[in-house]
């Protein structure tokens, strides 16, 4: 499939702000259009991201950073055409536990035309978005042990409006056991 190439620019100031692009070497399968002779149309896959990062809280030990991203890609060799994230990192949330950490954030992926055209074709109803709200957790419960337990609340799941809203509980085990 040829190898995915990625340039990013990086600046730091009051802020950090990163500025990127991708694409492959060689061209992809389009996810809905076909040739003459059955077989996707290969297609140029690219596409542009940026992150912006700022401290907007800091107290002590404690502190919070606000982030948003966003992206673009082709949207005919993907089920997305872009995606956006934004939300806030807690450090520290809880004074005692040094090594605590909490986030809230919200991410919606635009499903792409061809994503939708498939959709249809298969008699789904597709969505013109998946969003996702996240709500997280991490502490380092012993010199070698961290815990990490999420909540994510979908909707639209897979693209897909007849789908119901997803709950999903999931907990990163991290086990470091020559760290000090």
């Amino acid at each position: 499939d040829g190898a995915l190439v990625i340039s990013q620019v990086n600046w730091r100031g009051p802020a950090a702000f990163s500025l990127g692009a991708w694409t492959y070497t060689q061209p992809q399968s389009d996810i809905h259009d076909l040739d003459a002779g059955g077989a996707p149309v290969r297609r140029d896959a690219k596409g542009l991201y940026a992150t912006l990062e700022k401290a907007i809280f800091k107290s002590g030990e404690t502190g919070a950073t606000a982030f948003a991203r966003g992206g673009v890609s082709d949207g005919r060799t993907t089920d997305f055409s872009g995606s956006v994230q934004a939300g806030v990192l807690f450090e520290r949330p809880i004074a005692s536990r040094p090594d605590s950490a909490a986030s809230i954030g919200v991410a919606t992926a635009f499903t792409s035309d061809g994503f939708q055209n498939n959709a249809r074709d298969a008699g789904i109803n597709p969505a013109d978005a998946e969003t996702t709200f996240e709500l997280t957790y991490s502490d380092k419960v012993t010199s070698w042990l961290t815990l990490q337990p999420d909540l994510q609340l979908t909707l639209n799941p897979g693209g897909d409006e007849s789908v119901d809203s997803g709950v999903t509980f999931g907990v990163r085990i991290s086990i470091q056991p020559w760290s000090t």
